[in-house]
């Protein structure tokens, strides 16, 4: 049977825009999490324009403009887990989900997908948008896919994570990336109703406890509007 969805015990945002130093945290949380030194977390992040491939190269993952990529000198950068080739920028609000697992813990890859992707949608609801989950791993709004994911687990850890358009350059990622077969058109959220990560990120946190890590960037940078989370219990870390 599948476990329930768990309450976050703890969120990081991260304000770096780097895609480097993003994905090696992405790491060094999985491994945080198959210790046990982790709690159930969740991590909000945002990259600067680049591309992320997924570990493996596969038509019905869908692929990339390589020749284009090389031309407008966008970064090409890998992740470790599955899934094709995603593109990010700071119009895109990236997500991901650390959780400790037994090794009786079995999920179905596509529950896997629906029930810790479930904290997004009701987030997004609350804020007026109607989306839902759509197999095997992807948020759709009016038949227009919003949000992809991909995840990696072991017998200890499970790293779920996923994009979310806001207001990215959906001219570039048209041009860039080569969606997988049957694959819904994609559309930013402002398409319907105005918003930014700050307030998507405080819908999230009216269901969960108030425990924030910040991690700040070294140029004074930031995706999300510090201000306006005041009231959380925030500590600011340089790296965990």
């Amino acid at each position: 049977m599948g476990r329930a969805v768990q309450v976050a015990e703890l969120f990081v945002l991260t304000c770096s825009t780097d895609p480097s130093f993003n994905l090696e945290l992405e790491e060094r949380m999985f491994e945080l999490a198959e210790r046990k030194e982790l709690p159930y977390t969740v991590r909000f992040w945002v990259n600067r324009t680049c591309l992320v491939k997924g570990k493996t190269k596969s038509e019905k993952y869908g692929w990339y403009d390589e020749r284009l990529a090389n031309e407008l000198g966008i970064r090409v950068y890998e992740r470790s887990t599955g899934g094709g080739v995603v593109y990010h920028d700071l119009g895109n609000l990236n997500w991901s989900v650390y959780a400790a697992l037994d090794k009786w813990s079995f999920l179905s890859p596509v529950r896997v997908f629906e029930e810790h992707s479930r904290f997004i949608v009701e987030a997004l609801s609350q804020l007026g948008y109607s989306v839902r989950f759509a197999p095997p791993n992807r948020l759709e709004l009016e038949g227009h896919k919003v949000s992809g994911m991909a995840a990696r687990s072991s017998v200890r850890a499970l790293l779920v994570h996923g994009t979310l358009l806001v207001n990215a350059d959906l001219r570039a990622l048209n041009e860039l990336c080569v969606p997988p077969p049957s694959s819904p058109k994609v559309e930013n959220l402002c398409r319907w109703r105005p918003t930014d990560h700050t307030e998507i990120v405080l819908s999230v946190l009216k269901r969960n406890p108030k425990k924030i890590w910040v991690i700040p960037s070294y140029d004074n940078f930031s995706p999300f509007v510090i201000e306006r989370f005041e009231g959380y219990d925030l500590r600011f870390i340089r790296n965990l």
